[in-house]
Formats: C-alpha cells, structure tokens, sequence
C-alpha cells in the first residue's frame, strides 16, 4: 500500500512477493477481494492445523488420510475419512444392539465410542451406505 503512485515502485513490491499493490485512498471493493485473497490463501492452512491437533488429541490414527500438501482448489474439502475394520465393527456392535429400523446416527455415534474426529456427518453417511448394502442384498 503506498501513496506514492509510481510504477516502478508497484512493480518491485510485486516482484518481491506482493500479492496486490494499492493505491492510497483504498475503495471498499479493494479491501474485499484482498480479504478474499488472504482467506483463501490461509485455508488449507487453517484445515490442515486443526486435524493435527484433533489427530494428536485423540492419540493419532491411520482412519484419517490427512493430505498435507492441500492446494488453493482443495481449500474447502475436509481431509477425507475412512472407516477401518475396527470402526466399522463397532458401527455394526451398535446396530445390533438399537436394531436396524430404529438406528439413529446420533445414538449409533454414542453407542460406538469413536474417536472425536469421527462425525453425526460421517456415522450418518456410513448408515445411510450400510443400509443401500442391505437393500441390494435383500436383507431389509
């Protein structure tokens, strides 16, 4: 951000690293899309903290793919989950125990145990899965 309206110092700024280069007053519109730049250059950064604290707070676990070199695309995308042989036997302990019809994905998760990482989200995706198995199987 400068006052000065020379070019040359423009074009330094941005060899040097410089994202944007403003001129003095700032308009409102500026402001907004440099917020974006930053928001969006912050994200994948932002993501992939958390899951490591999550991760180390629940003592680490290899049911979590966790991508660490996540790019500006990927910025909204969460690191993907998937369900070991051991979760998903506690997933089927639990829905034998409430029964097929009357799993709910709430009480399935309460049932389970699971580590935090784990979401009503995920449960509710996996029993969803679950059932389509069933259907095509011809169990329901």
């Amino acid at each position: 951000m400068s006052s000065n309206g020379n070019m040359g110092i423009a074009k330094k700024a941005l060899n040097e690293g410089a994202c944007f280069f403003l001129h003095k007053p700032i308009p409102t519109q500026h402001l907004i899309n440099v917020w974006q730049h930053f928001f969006r250059k912050m994200r994948p950064q932002i993501i992939t903290n958390k899951v490591n604290r999550e991760m180390e707070s629940c003592g680490g676990s290899d049911s979590v793919k966790n991508n660490e070199d996540i790019d500006a695309r990927d910025a909204q995308k969460r690191p993907r989950m998937s369900w070991t042989s051991d979760l998903h036997l506690k997933f089927e302990q639990a829905i034998r125990t409430l029964g097929l019809k009357k799993s709910h994905p709430k009480e399935i998760l309460k049932l389970m145990d699971a580590p935090k990482y784990i979401t009503v989200r995920h449960v509710s995706s996996h029993l969803q899965k679950y059932r389509e198995k069933l259907n095509r199987k011809g169990v329901m």
